[in-house]
């Protein structure tokens, strides 16, 4: 029981520093489009507590419900990709990713937004928070700043089985403003 509660509450936090991160970085203009959703990663092989190993990685969002002040047509949408990368269940923890990365969202009206961001990542209370933050380079939306927070449980249990993590799963939040 304690932990639905610690979740929302954390959940609650980040969705406070997500609105505040938007006002900041979004001084020219409101909110254009909230949406929350959900992020499951895969490893394959599966990661392994300490050692690092050679895996290959996939993100997979799914958005939805949104909500969108400059386009009503934007009621959900995804992004997805796989890479190689070398991990372990610690190594996730405390990464930063000093390049700049692009994701390329598909929306439900079927326009597509790119974003190019620096994402970081945090231990807080059990849960790994990852915190990107960018901008809108093409497509809908473009011009916009925009945040995207990703929490899912930092340490699980399958990272001591043989067969190691290959699957977690989260909740996902999204915001792009100004312009």
């Amino acid at each position: 029981m304690r932990r639905p509660v610690a979740r929302t509450l954390l959940l609650a936090g980040v969705a406070a520093v997500l609105i505040a991160a938007a006002g900041a970085s979004g001084a020219q203009g409101a909110e254009q489009l909230t949406c929350a959703g959900t992020q499951t990663n895969t490893y394959t092989p599966g990661l392994r507590l300490l050692q690092p190993r050679a895996v290959t990685a996939g993100v997979d969002i799914a958005l939805g419900p949104c909500l969108s002040a400059t386009d009503p047509t934007v009621t959900s949408g995804s992004v997805s990709g796989i890479f190689p990368a070398s991990l372990s269940c610690t190594a996730l923890l405390g990464q930063s990713f000093p390049t700049q990365l692009t994701s390329t969202f598909t929306w439900s009206n079927g326009h597509t937004s790119t974003f190019t961001y620096r994402a970081d990542t945090e231990y807080v209370a059990g849960t790994l928070v990852v915190t990107s933050v960018g901008s809108i380079v093409a497509g809908e939306f473009t011009g916009a700043s925009a945040t995207t927070i990703a929490v899912t449980t930092a340490l699980p249990t399958a990272c001591l089985t043989s067969a190691g993590l290959t699957e977690q799963q989260g909740p996902y939040t999204l915001v792009f403003a100004g312009v």
